[in-house]
């Protein structure tokens, strides 16, 4: 029996240092970096045993956000496809893009390409507008404009909160895949999902044979592929749990 765990990377296998400001830089290791170079992500000891005890146990699947750039910045190594980009790209195991995924996917999210422009320009109207001081990129992958991202520089939630609402009142959003996991609000097409990339490698890439799924991730919007899996695994300080947690009788 094998086991395959689909693992999503930020806020899962490693965190933020906004998230992880209880802890001094002495009790965390780099997990990934910026653009200019300096850590940005890091594991806990908890990480570090988890990804310790996952890598002894069977296949790593990472399943991330993060297109090709930024993925290149973390601060670990896979030996197995990954899925990157909320889904728009499948890699093989030597890093390089699956093509027959690449065939499937490529016409749709070209499709979106002028609508997803244009939320672009509309996120930073209301930005400016509103004086939210957004930071809003138009992440490309491959060639592909995959996703509009808007986060706050200072951690503001509420700003990135008020932006969502805004966009929500002037645009159709159905057209819309939306992950919003506090200070990060991200639309895409709705042909691109973690889902759909994962489906695709159970049906075509990995063998029909005895084994077990697992899927670790911390976002409402990772529910999705999680039960494409016969066990989840959610941090307990996530968006995800704080959904699942119940009072206790």
């Amino acid at each position: 029996m094998k086991n395959y765990y689909f693992l999503d990377l930020d806020g899962t296998a490693f965190a933020s240092r906004r998230q992880l400001s209880h802890l001094s830089l002495e009790q965390l290791q780099p997990a990934a970096v910026g653009k200019s170079g300096d850590p940005i992500c890091f594991f806990t000891a908890q990480h570090q045993a988890l990804l310790s005890h996952l890598n002894s146990r069977g296949r790593i699947i990472p399943v991330t956000g993060r297109n090709l750039d930024s993925f290149s910045r973390i601060n670990l190594s896979f030996n197995d496809c990954g899925i990157i980009s909320f889904g728009a790209v499948i890699l093989n195991p030597d890093g390089s893009l699956n093509t027959e995924w690449d065939r499937l996917q490529r016409p749709s999210i070209e499709h979106s390409a002028k609508a997803l422009m244009k939320a672009y320009e509309q996120w930073k109207t209301i930005s400016d507008e509103d004086k939210l001081g957004l930071r809003i990129h138009c992440k490309s992958d491959f060639g592909m404009k995959t996703q509009v991202v808007a986060k706050s520089p200072l951690g503001d939630a509420k700003a990135v909160s008020q932006l969502r609402h805004r966009f929500e009142e002037l645009s159709d959003v159905t057209q819309w895949r939306i992950h919003h996991n506090h200070n990060n609000f991200t639309i895409m097409p709705r042909c691109i999902a973690k889902e759909h990339a994962v489906k695709y490698l159970l049906e075509n890439v990995y063998p029909d044979e005895p084994r077990t799924l697992f899927g670790l991730a911390d976002s409402n919007s990772d529910a999705s592929f999680l039960s494409l899996c016969d066990f989840c695994v959610v941090p307990t300080n996530s968006q995800l749990w704080s959904n699942l947690e119940k009072p206790c009788a």
